[in-house]
C-alpha cells in the first residue's frame, strides 16, 4: 500500500502537470484500449442504468469537480485547441466511460456536454497516469471480477503496492481476501483452478461476471480437475472465436451471447445474426472481413458459448453429483474426488463393463486406461439420474412442477443401484449411510427410475419457450430431471451421431453439453499418455483348449484387393470372383458370395477402419447409391439398395449391436429401429456380437486415420443393363 508521502507527491504532480479545464461535447469524448493493463469500468444497461437513477434523483452534477472527466493531452494538442477553438476526438480520456454514456441518454440532445480536465501525458510519470487512470469516481463500482483481473495483472508485473491498492478495493468482503488467498496456496484443489483462471486473464472482458465469492462454493467441493476443464472449455472457445486479439472481447458481447448454441438452435442463429446485423457485439471490431470472421467463428462453436457466469452456475450442478462420490471415500480423506475414485478403483480382468440401462449393459475391449475413464464417467452420470433421492439438501428447479407420482421413491433402493453399479465398473465401496441388506425389493411402485425406454435422445426440438439462461445451465429444473434420466448413460453422451438443427436445444442437449465439457470424451493420448494406440479383440467362441486366436487392430497395413481373375459363376449361382495375392503375402477369397437385385453381400478384406476411410472418400468424390453394413465379426459388407427386400435383416439378431462412425471416426451405437432409415440414406452401418466381440468405440482407430486410398481397391456397383452386381474398382468408381 502506498504510503502518505507517495500519495502526497503523486497529487503535486498531477497539480503540476493539469492544463486547464474545458466543457466537451460528448460526442468528442474516446475511450482508448485498454491502458497499463488496467480494466476500466465496462459500459453495461446496468451501470448505466444505475448512474441514470442516480441522475433523475440527484442531478447529473456536472459542474462538481469530482465528476470531471480526466485526459491527457500533449501540450501541442493542447494548443491547437486554444488557438481553433475546436478539437477533434479526444482518444485518451481515462475514467468516465459509464458516465458519459448516461449523460447521452440522460441529457437533452441539444445540451450534450461535459466538463474535462486536461493533463499534459509527456509530464505524467507512469505512476501519475496510473492513478488518473484508476480515480474511483462517484460511478459504480467495479465488480470483484474486474478487480481480481487488476490484482493478477500487478501480480504478473511484480508490483505489490499495487497489488496492495487492488486487494483494499475489497475491505467490504473479507471472503474475498481469504478465497483469493486460499488460490494463492500451492495445494493442488487449488492450484489448478488458480492456473487455469490466469490463462483466461487474456480476456478482459470476461471478468465482470467472475465473483470472487464463488469461490465459497468452488473449493469446498474438492474437484478441481473437472472445474479446470471447465475453465479451459471458456479459454477453448473464446481463444477460437476471438484469434489473436482476445484483448478486444468486450463484456457486453459477452454478456449477449453466452449460453446460446448457433450450431444445434436456429433461435441463437437469428439471434446472433441480429445482434451482428445492428452492430451491437464486438465494437471494437469495424472492418468488415473482421466482423464476418468473428461471425462466423461464433456460428461453428458445436457448445453452448461459456462464460464465468454459467461456470458458476454449472458448479451448482456439479456439486450434488461429487458430494454424493465422496461418500465412496474415508471421512478424514482430504484429496480431490476424482484421486479418492482412483484410490478404490480396481481393474477389471478383461473387458469393461458399460451400463445402457438401469437393467442393461454390454462389454467393451480397450486400452487399460479406458476402464477408469468410462468407469468414473458412470459413475456421475449415475449421480445425476439419482442425486435427489441420495443427497440430502439437494433439489433441482421447480420441483414443484413435478407431479407427485414421479417423485424419487425408496432411497435405499437407490443406493443399492448406485452399489451395484460401482462394484460392476470396478469400483470398491466403503461402507455408507445407505449400503446394508434391508430386504428392499429391486424396484417400488414410486421408482421409475428403472425405465428400459431405448428411443434415441434428440439434442434438438421445435418449440416455443422462451430462452433463458437457465435453462442452458446451471442446475437442472425438476421436470427436465425426472424426464431426461433414461438417457444418462455413457453411449448416450460420449457416442451420440448428433442431431440436426431445430429451433431450440433439449434439455438432455444441455446435460450432454455439461458432461462433455466438465468430463471429456476419452483420449488415449490425455488419458493414458504412456499405452500404445492399439486394442484388440477376441472372439471368445474360437477359443479352445490349448489355443488362442485373436483378431488385432494395430497399425495399418497395406491389405488393398488388387485385380484378379474374371467373374465366376459359382455352383450356388452367386457371382464371385477371386483376388489376387495380398501384399501381406496371404491369399484371400473377396468375393461377391449373395446378391439380389436389391442388395448384395460381399468378403472383403479391409479393417474396418480402413473400409469406413474408403466409404467416407467415395461420399465426398461421388456420393453414395447404398447403404452399407458391415459385419465385424465375418469381414462381410452387405451394400443395401433396397432395405425391405434384404433376407435375414441381421439388426434383427437378439445380441447384436448395431453402431455408425461419426465424423471424426468414433463410432457411435444407435437402436436397430433406426437402422433400415439409415439405410435409405445410404449410410455405413458397423454390426457386432454384443456376447462375443462387444462394442468398442474406437474400433476404427488407427485406420481410419491413416489409410491411403488405393484405386485398385474393389466395391460392389449394380449394372442396371444386366441387372447383377458386379466389383469395380475405387478408381474406376470415381471416374463414373
Amino acid at each position: 500500500m502506498a504510503s502518505e508521502a507517495d500519495v502526497l507527491d503523486l497529487s503535486v504532480e498531477k497539480d503540476r502537470c493539469w492544463l486547464g479545464s474545458a466543457k466537451v461535447d460528448l460526442a468528442h469524448l474516446k475511450f482508448g484500449g485498454e491502458q497499463a493493463g488496467v480494466v476500466a469500468r465496462h459500459v453495461s444497461q446496468s451501470n448505466v442504468k444505475w448512474l441514470m437513477d442516480k441522475f433523475e434523483t440527484d442531478r447529473c452534477r456536472r459542474l462538481e469537480p469530482q465528476h470531471w472527466i480526466p485526459v491527457a493531452i500533449d501540450q501541442a494538442g493542447f494548443e491547437q485547441i486554444l488557438s481553433y477553438n475546436s478539437m477533434t476526438n479526444l482518444s485518451r480520456s481515462l475514467p468516465g466511460r459509464v458516465r458519459k454514456a448516461a449523460a447521452a441518454e440522460w441529457l437533452d440532445p441539444n445540451d450534450q456536454w461535459w466538463v474535462v480536465k486536461f493533463y499534459e501525458i509527456n509530464g505524467l510519470s507512469p505512476e501519475a497516469f496510473r492513478s488518473l487512470q484508476e480515480y474511483r469516481d462517484a460511478s459504480q463500482e467495479l465488480s470483484s471480477g474486474e478487480i481480481c483481473w487488476n490484482v493478477m495483472y500487478h501480480q504478473q508485473q511484480g508490483d505489490e503496492t499495487k497489488v496492495g491498492e487492488w486487494l483494499a478495493r475489497w475491505a467490504g468482503h473479507p471472503t474475498y481476501y481469504r478465497n483469493f488467498n486460499q488460490l494463492q496456496k500451492g495445494s493442488r484443489k487449488a492450484y489448478l483452478i488458480r492456473d487455469a483462471l490466469s490463462k483466461l486473464h487474456q480476456f478482459p472482458g470476461l471478468w465482470r461476471s467472475w465473483n470472487m465469492g464463488s469461490l465459497n462454493l468452488l473449493l469446498p467441493m474438492r474437484c478441481p480437475e473437472e472445474l479446470s476443464n471447465g475453465l479451459s472449455h471458456i479459454w477453448n472457445v473464446w481463444n477460437r472465436i476471438m484469434g489473436d486479439r482476445p484483448d478486444l472481447l468486450d463484456a457486453d458481447s459477452v454478456d449477449s451471447l453466452e449460453g446460446r448454441c448457433p450450431y444445434l438452435s436456429k433461435d441463437d442463429r437469428e439471434y446472433i445474426d441480429e445482434l451482428f446485423g445492428d452492430g451491437a457485439v464486438f465494437p471494437h471490431f469495424d472492418k468488415a472481413e473482421e466482423r464476418e470472421l468473428l461471425h462466423r467463428r461464433l456460428m461453428e462453436t458445436q457448445t453452448i458459448i461459456p462464460s464465468f457466469r454459467t461456470f458458476i452456475k454449472d458448479a451448482k450442478q456439479l456439486d450434488p453429483i461429487v458430494k454424493l462420490l465422496r461418500r465412496f471415500q474415508p471421512p478424514k480423506y482430504k484429496g480431490t474426488v476424482q484421486e479418492g475414485m482412483k484410490r478404490c478403483y480396481k481393474q477389471p480382468a478383461h473387458d469393461f463393463y458399460v451400463q445402457i440401462s438401469e437393467v442393461a449393459h454390454r462389454r467393451e475391449r480397450n486400452v487399460e486406461c479406458y476402464g477408469f475413464w468410462s468407469a468414473y464417467r458412470q459413475m456421475v452420470l449415475a449421480a445425476m439420474r439419482h442425486f435427489v433421492g441420495l443427497v440430502p439438501g439437494s433439489l433441482p428447479l421447480k420441483m414443484h412442477k413435478v407431479p407427485p407420482s414421479q417423485l424419487q421413491g425408496n432411497p435405499l433402493v437407490l443406493w443399492n443401484q448406485f452399489k451395484n453399479l460401482s462394484s460392476s465398473v470396478g469400483f470398491i465401496l466403503r461402507s455408507g449411510p445407505f449400503v446394508r441388506d434391508n430386504g428392499c425389493p429391486p424396484q417400488d411402485g414410486n421408482n421409475d427410475a428403472l425405465d428400459t425406454d431405448a428411443s434415441h435422445p434428440r439434442l434438438t426440438c421445435n418449440g416455443l419457450r422462451k430462452w433463458s439462461i437457465g435453462s442452458h445451465c446451471g442446475m437442472t429444473d425438476g421436470p427436465s430431471y425426472y424426464s431426461d434420466r433414461k438417457y444418462l448413460y455413457l453411449d448416450n453422451i460420449y457416442s451420440h451421431p448428433g442431431d440436426v438443427p431445430r429451433s431450440q436445444m433439449t434439455s438432455f442437449a444441455v446435460k450432454r453439453n455439461f458432461m462433455l465439457v466438465y468430463f471429456p470424451q476419452f483420449e488415449p493420448r490425455d488419458a493414458c499418455p504412456n499405452v500404445e494406440q492399439h486394442r484388440t479383440i477376441v472372439d471368445t467362441d474360437m477359443h479352445n483348449t490349448g489355443m488362442n486366436v485373436e483378431q488385432s487392430y494395430t497399425e495399418s497395413t497395406n491389405t488393398d484387393m488388387r485385380d484378379g481373375p474374371a467373374a465366376t459363376v459359382s455352383s450356388t449361382g452367386h457371382i464371385r470372383i477371386l483376388a489376387g495375392v495380398t501384399p501381406a503375402g496371404l491369399h484371400t477369397d473377396v468375393a461377391i458370395t449373395e446378391q439380389d437385385l436389391g442388395w448384395c453381400r460381399m468378403k472383403i478384406n479391409l479393417s474396418p477402419g480402413a473400409f469406413a476411410a474408403y466409404y467416407r472418400d467415395i461420399a465426398s468424390e461421388v456420393g453414395h447409391k447404398y447403404g452399407v453394413i458391415f459385419d465385424t465379426e465375418t469381414s462381410e459388407i452387405t451394400c443395401v439398395l433396397d432395405v425391405d427386400s434384404l433376407l435375414n435383416p441381421p439388426w434383427l439378431k437378439s445380441d447384436i449391436w448395431c453402431a455408425p462412425p461419426l465424423h471424426e471416426g468414433h463410432l457411435t451405437i444407435v437402436p436397430p429401429t433406426v437402422v433400415p432409415s439409415d439405410l435409405r440414406r445410404a449410410k455405413l452401418i458397423f454390426i457386432g456380437s454384443t456376447s462375443r466381440q462387444g462394442f468398442q468405440q474406437k474400433l476404427l482407430f488407427p485406420d481410419y486415420i491413416s489409410t491411403r486410398i488405393q484405386e485398385a481397391t474393389m466395391f460392389p456397383d449394380l449394372k442396371m443393363g444386366t441387372r447383377q452386381w458386379v466389383l469395380i474398382s475405387y478408381g474406376e468408381l470415381v471416374q463414373l
